[in-house]
């Protein structure tokens, strides 16, 4: 009786410790599981929506008012590939002099954001410029594989204001038709954004520009210089 009681004991013990293995096993595999499937999804859906917000808390609000028809449309910024295909960019939002955009579709290839009229500026760096479809833009660069869902962008911009007769007419010192990249540029030549009629009195017209970090002068009429 002893001895068969011992052999029981012994068997319990080893059904015990065996429930726990598998128990232990089917965890663990659960665990491997679960955790392949999302690296899995993570790789193939690392976002489902790209938002950009521009900080535009240091620009003048006249500036913002004259612009907002620009600042607010598809084309304010720009978004393309390599092959030249373009991804739509929506305007979402105005919060506190904070826009926010997004992009109608989460870009499956390596694109170029081309922004305009600012400067913008990332992690307090400025971003390099480009021309692009006749404009001097910002761009960044972003690889798919490095994709984010939101990039947030600090724009500069000094106001620049204009007072001219009604009969003088205002444009820039250079028409850059066949011009691509900063580079071919002359010394003397500096971007300003298009300047915007914003009043008229005493046989004034007054208009308003920014100045960016690429304008120092425009030509108004034959020889003035701002």
């Amino acid at each position: 009786m002893v001895e068969e009681k011992k052999k029981n004991n012994k068997k319990r013990k080893i059904s015990i410790i065996t429930v726990f293995l598998w128990l232990l096993l089917i965890v663990t595999m659960s665990v491997i599981t679960i955790g392949s499937i999302r690296r899995q999804n993570a790789v193939e859906n690392p976002v489902d929506k790209v938002t950009i917000k521009l900080d535009m808390s240091e620009i003048d609000e006249e500036i913002l008012s004259a612009y907002s028809s620009m600042i607010e449309s598809k084309q304010f910024i720009l978004s393309r590939t390599n092959s030249n295909e373009s991804i739509p960019i929506n305007f979402i939002q105005k919060e506190n002099k904070v826009y926010t955009y997004e992009l109608e579709t989460v870009p499956t290839k390596d694109i170029e954001l081309y922004m305009s009229y600012f400067d913008f500026y990332e992690d307090g760096k400025l971003l390099e410029n480009k021309i692009r479809d006749m404009f001097l833009s910002s761009y960044k660069e972003i690889k798919v594989e490095d994709l984010q869902s939101e990039y947030i962008f600090k724009v500069r911009g000094e106001k620049l204001e204009v007072n001219v007769l009604s009969a003088q007419m205002i444009t820039t010192n250079l028409e850059f038709n066949n011009i691509t990249n900063i580079e071919e540029l002359p010394p003397d030549f500096a971007y300003v954004s298009p300047l915007i009629n914003v009043g008229y009195e005493n046989g004034q017209e007054r208009y308003i520009g920014i100045r960016t970090s690429q304008a120092k002068s425009i030509m108004i009429g034959s020889n003035l210089r701002i």
